[in-house]
């Protein structure tokens, strides 16, 4: 331990910071909430090996007890306690902490169900128009003027304060006062360089105090050499930050660059028509010019938010502003007056998307509007300064396969590239302004500005102007190589000869990060060229973009959809309606949804989980439920919210478009249609096990079986938080007392 520290000092501070630590977890402790993958069912969320000794849980310290029952075919059943029961835990057949599970393949869904192969995810929304009135009122002055040198060049010192005024009404967030000051100072030479600092200091009721300092310096060289050679250089560098009192460090930016050019007028001697030879100077020259530059920018603060239904939106926008100024021996200033109007508002509260999983993303690559299985982190509005995109990750789902004999989690791969996008939604921007500037005194001055801006933005699919997407683009069955396979299933973390995987990871540079090059100043076109972030390296992207071959693995695990079912599954009846038991497939199950899945064991047997337990609706609704505000929105204390158990109640009509409740009215509802969340372990066969008449495990078939059914008792209710009218409590900002939302999953 005492080499681990070191000495007593650095002990005292490791003791120190721990102690902190500890403290500021007691006094505000840290936030976590659990992102659901959907419903499911108590019994089939837990599996205790019949194996199990041991009383106690080594990491919770929970009491746990197992009780082997009886040996069916050689596949032994159990009954297993766990004391650890949490508050929302429901109980099992079996009784509560108590579960009896021969084995189930759980689904963990992360995005979307990845066996969606267009099915449509509904989205209800509503939400207030936001409407903002303002003006505002500015006071400039330029502290000290500039004079020129012999030369006719700009050089000495100066500055210029700016102060500005504004108050703003919104009918979310009410009557708001603005407050803005700058302060930038620029000193040297325009001829040889200059420096320039400035300060801007900002602060409003609601986006609170933000600073932002910045400086920047800039150099200039000319040089004359002997040979008539001219070289003139220049350098800059500067640097920015800006930082908000309730957001923290907002964004940083930081650029250079460097500027070369060198000229030489060469001197020729040539002979005239009566034979003199002279120096013909200045007919002929050769000049060269090269230069570097780069810059670059981190946003910090950002919220991070799933990739969701996009809304289609109308903005409106009107701006007017009056400009006096005066010049007063070499003292400007100047003052200005404006107003401004803003609306956004939706163009619909209804949508539906079709929706492409993980395993069917070459299919919803045909279309525009359809939803993707994927999230971006630090997801958010991008704009011509946004430096750094999103990192993109596909959302493929994990299937943990428990069962006596039997373990592990799985994932699907897919065997190429492929490319993801939001679905298309329309922006229509209306932008209006007019101004008017007169200036007296020294020199008089009289301007007039207007202008009127008609915008009407798409997001989605980039398709024209793009030779990367049809080369990147993920791949069906169609035209491929016999043995091709869309996606696979293969264990987490499983240790495999993964040369297939090599030779694809190689055509598209290996670690060394590469981007698409994009070209054009005004119409961008994303090319099919890889290239460093240095511009040191390019690469053209190469068709062969999927795996030539299939990818080994050492544990299979195959399925098969309910069309193939209905074909090759093992119990045919289950998935044709036709089982005497009653134990069918979901009526809402659709044709490409996975029905059957096997794992093959090493020693050859195999285990059929065979019957998919359907969450059959799910829906996700967030709706605001603040008290009502008075005529001047003030808000009005929630007395609906208890502390003690992080609930709200509601009333019916909150959770509807109707919502009239808070400064936004805000609602918000998902509905996501049917999906399978666990397979229900149906039968265990030997390797030698032959289904002589198709009918599935029966006694005139070779080998051994052993065969699970079950019978479905009612269909289970699944909501979070459990009672009805109750929804989980989110206080939203802060400082605004009346955007509370509350939220629950059904």
């Amino acid at each position: 331990m005492i080499r681990l520290f070191g000495n007593k000092k650095r002990k005292r501070i490791i003791s120190f910071f721990l102690l902190i630590t500890f403290v500021s977890e007691v006094i505000t402790p840290t936030a976590t909430f659990a992102l659901t993958g959907g419903p499911s069912q108590p019994e089939v969320q837990a599996f205790t090996p019949v194996n199990t000794a041991e009383m106690v849980d080594l990491t919770s310290g929970d009491f746990k007890y197992n009780i082997p029952l009886m040996d069916v075919g050689g596949y032994p059943l159990n009954i297993a306690y766990n004391s650890g029961v949490g508050m929302d835990q429901e109980a099992s057949w079996v009784g509560q902490g108590w579960n009896l599970n021969v084995g189930a393949i759980n689904r963990n869904m992360r995005g979307l169900p990845d066996d969606f192969n267009g099915e449509a995810i509904e989205k209800e929304f509503n939400m207030k128009d936001n409407n903002t009135f303002g003006v505002n009122v500015g006071v400039g002055f330029e502290i000290f003027g500039f004079k020129k040198n012999s030369a006719g060049q700009k050089s000495g010192n100066g500055g210029k304060l700016n102060i500005g005024l504004g108050l703003t009404f919104n009918n979310y967030t009410g009557i708001g006062m603005e407050h803005s000051a700058s302060i930038g100072i620029s000193a040297g030479n325009s001829g040889k360089g200059s420096m320039n600092a400035g300060l801007g200091v900002s602060a409003s009721n609601s986006g609170g105090l933000t600073v932002s300092p910045n400086v920047s310096f800039s150099y200039k060289t000319d040089k004359t050499q002997k040979d008539d050679r001219t070289t003139t250089g220049s350098a800059a560098i500067g640097i920015g930050m800006s930082v908000n009192s309730r957001s923290g460090l907002k964004d940083l930016s930081i650029n250079a660059s460097y500027n070369r050019q060198s000229n030489q007028t060469l001197h020729y001697l040539v002979k005239d028509e009566n034979g003199d030879t002279g120096f013909e100077i200045g007919d002929k020259d050769v000049s060269g010019s090269g230069g570097v530059g780069g810059s670059s920018a981190i946003t910090f603060g950002a919220s991070t938010y799933i990739p969701q239904i996009q809304n289609n939106m109308v903005n409106n926008s009107v701006a007017l502003s009056f400009k006096l100024g005066t010049t007063i021996f070499g003292l400007d200033g100047d003052i200005t007056l404006g107003g401004y109007f803003s609306n956004q508002s939706l163009m619909g509260n209804n949508s539906s998307v079709p929706a492409y999983g993980y395993m069917f993303s070459h299919n919803g690559q045909n279309s525009d509007n359809v939803l993707m299985d994927f999230n971006r982190e630090k997801d958010q509005a991008f704009s011509r300064y946004t430096k750094n995109l999103p990192v993109t990750n596909q959302t493929y789902d994990i299937f943990s396969v428990s069962g006596q004999g039997m373990g592990g989690a799985f994932r699907p791969f897919r065997s190429d590239v492929g490319y993801v996008f939001d679905n298309s939604a329309t922006t229509t921007s209306d932008s209006y302004s007019g101004g008017v500037e007169f200036a007296a005194a020294q020199t008089a001055h009289l301007g007039v500005n207007i202008s009127v801006v008609d915008v009407h933005t798409t997001t989605g699919k980039w398709e024209d102007e793009n030779d990367a997407k049809d080369i990147l683009r993920a791949h069906g069955t169609n035209g491929m190589h016999k043995g091709y396979e869309p996606f696979y299933f293969k264990e987490v973390g499983e240790k495999s000869t993964d040369d297939v995987q090599a030779a694809l990871y190689d055509n598209l540079g290996k670690d060394e990060a590469k981007r698409i090059k994009i070209t054009g100043l005004i119409n961008h076109r994303a090319t099919d060229v890889l290239e460093t972030t240095g511009y040191s390296s390019e690469t053209t992207l190469s068709a062969n973009n999927h795996l030539q071959e299939r990818q080994k693995r050492n544990q299979v695990m195959s399925t098969l959809n309910l069309e193939e079912a209905r074909l090759y599954g093992l119990d045919k009846r289950i998935y044709n309606g036709t089982h005497p038991n009653g134990m069918n497939v979901n009526i809402d199950a659709k044709a490409d949804h996975i029905a059957e899945i096997t794992c093959l064991r090493i020693d050859g047997s195999r285990y059929i989980y065979g019957l998919p337990a359907y969450n059959t609706n799910q829906e996700e609704v967030t709706f605001n439920v603040s008290g009502s505000t008075t005529s001047s929105n003030q808000p009005v204390a929630n007395f609906h919210y208890e502390p003690q158990s992080g609930y709200v109640e509601y009333n019916t009509g909150d959770r509807s478009t109707s919502n009239g409740k808070g400064i936004d009215r805000y609602y918000n509802k998902v509905k996501t249609p049917a999906y399978a969340h666990s397979y229900l372990l149906t039968a265990v066969v030997s390797p030698d096990y032959v289904d002589l008449t198709g009918d599935g495990p029966t006694d005139d078939d070779f080998g051994n079986y052993t065969k699970f059914e079950y019978v479905k008792e009612s269909n289970y209710q699944w909501r979070m938080p459990y009672n009805d009218l109750m929804a989980n409590f989110n206080e939203a900002g802060k400082s605004i007392e009346n955007d509370d939302q509350g939220n629950f999953i059904y």
